[in-house]
């Protein structure tokens, strides 16, 4: 973080991470994370998402999953005990985005075509949504990245936005991705509550 101090009420430590424009040392990044998660997972379960924008909320989800998993991949030093407070924050926070959704997720095994310029592979999908899917790449990606997706048994394509990563393995991200130009593109009703 470039020598700079979390700015953590009363802690001077060096910052590690970056969530909300404010710099945070690891503890007090676990810390923040933990606190916001929680008044988060409150307003959902009380039904009151009125009162904080989606999109913000998306936008949050992303940055904390996002430092999370590098901190959790660089920082060599820390203990076990952290990591595994680190994988709850990722875990959670993408549970809280389950809940904001605007679209059920499905589990689904759709063979696709992943790439962007010279690079290209073949994949399959975990998880599908009205508005993305989440796949496994083995080729390197970045959060914001603009793919180009195919299905090949329609022959149907669509561009997507990398909406977040996690590396799970050397050369290996489950990626969350999110359609910039397709109504419906998996061509299921999304009305009915099994859209299959």
């Amino acid at each position: 973080m470039d020598g700079k101090s979390c700015e953590y009420r009363g802690c001077g430590q060096l910052a590690t991470s970056v969530l909300a424009n404010r710099r945070y040392c690891g503890e007090h990044f676990i810390a923040t994370c933990r606190t916001e998660l929680s008044r988060y997972f409150q307003i959902v379960q009380e039904k009151r998402l009125w009162e904080i924008p989606r999109e913000t909320v998306r936008k949050w989800i992303d940055e904390c999953v996002r430092e999370a998993d590098v901190l959790d991949r660089r920082e060599s030093g820390l203990d076990d005990s952290l990591r595994r407070q680190l994988q709850d924050i990722i875990l959670s926070a993408v549970e809280l985005g389950r809940n904001l959704r605007r679209s059920p997720r499905v589990v689904a095994q759709i063979h696709l075509r992943v790439g962007a310029g010279e690079w290209g592979e073949e994949t399959n999908t975990k998880l599908i949504s009205r508005f993305g899917a989440l796949i496994t790449v083995h080729h390197p990606v970045a959060v914001n990245e603009m793919l180009t997706i195919v299905r090949p048994d329609r022959g149907r394509a669509v561009h997507a936005r990398v909406a977040w990563i996690h590396e799970t393995a050397p050369q290996t991200t489950d990626v969350g991705i999110e359609f910039l130009d397709a109504e419906n593109f998996w061509e299921l009703d999304w009305t009915k509550s099994t859209p299959f």
